[in-house]
C-alpha cells in the first residue's frame, strides 16, 4: 500500500553534502589504489567482478546512510531525540535539523577523539541496528514479508559476525554506548507521563 504524498513525506535521496562527503572521501581513498595495484594485477580477469562487487557495496552503503537519515525525525516525533530535531525542510522534504545536528556531532568526534576508534564503535552501532531490523523483520507476518525468513537469521548472524570481530576496544565502547542509551529509555518509559492540561 503506497503512501500518500504528503509535505512531511520524508524524500530518501542524497544531497550537496552528501556528494561533496562521497567526493571528497574518493579523493583521500584514492591512494589505497597504490597499496592494492600488486592485488589488482593478481586477479586478472576476475578484477571485473570484484570491482562491480565493489560498486553494489558502495551504492547499498550510500542509499543506507540516505534511509538512516529518514530514522530522525521518527526518533524525534516518539521523543528518542530532542523534538526540535522533527523538522522535515518544506521545500526539500529532508530532515534538515537532525542533519546538521549530525554532522556538528561527527565534526566534533573527528577533532577530539581518535578517528580509529571512533569508526569502530560507530561500526558496532550500526552493526547492532541492522541486526535488530533484521530481527524485527524476522516478526512480520507473512502477508508483510517480502523476503524469505532465513534472509533475515542470516542478516542477523552475519551483522553479529561482524560486529564481533570488530577490535575489543570498539566492541566495549559500541556496547557500552548501547547500554547507557538503552537505560536512559527504560528509564524514561518507566516514568509517568506528564498530564495534559485542558484549555477552554
Amino acid at each position: 500500500m503506497s503512501e500518500p504524498d504528503s509535505p512531511s513525506r520524508l524524500a530518501r535521496r542524497l544531497g550537496t553534502f552528501d556528494a561533496v562527503v562521497i567526493g571528497l572521501g574518493s579523493m583521500i581513498g584514492a591512494g589505497v589504489f597504490a597499496a592494492i595495484g600488486p592485488a589488482a594485477r593478481a586477479a586478472g580477469s576476475g578484477l571485473l567482478v570484484g570491482l562491480a562487487i565493489a560498486a553494489v557495496v558502495a551504492y547499498c552503503n550510500a542509499t543506507s546512510s540516505a534511509q538512516l537519515g529518514a530514522i530522525y525525525p521518527a526518533m524525534a516525533a516518539n521523543g528518542d531525540l530532542p523534538r526540535v530535531l522533527d523538522a522535515v525542510h518544506p521545500d526539500y522534504r529532508v530532515p534538515h535539523r537532525a542533519e546538521l545536528a549530525a554532522g556538528a556531532a561527527v565534526t566534533v568526534l573527528v577533532l577530539v577523539a581518535d578517528l580509529r576508534s571512533a569508526i569502530g564503535f560507530s561500526s558496532f552501532a550500526v552493526l547492532t541496528y541492522y541486526a535488530i531490523a533484521n530481527a524485527a523483520a524476522w516478526t512480520l507476518p507473512a502477508a508483510q514479508r517480502r523476503w524469505p525468513c532465513m534472509l533475515s537469521v542470516l542478516g542477523v548472524a552475519g551483522c553479529a559476525l561482524l560486529a564481533f570481530t570488530l577490535p575489543e576496544v570498539s566492541v566495549l565502547v559500541g556496547g557500552g554506548v548501547l547500554a547507557l542509551g538503552a537505560l536512559i529509555w527504560f528509564v524514561r518509559a518507566a516514568l509517568p507521563s506528564r498530564p495534559t492540561t485542558a484549555t477552554d
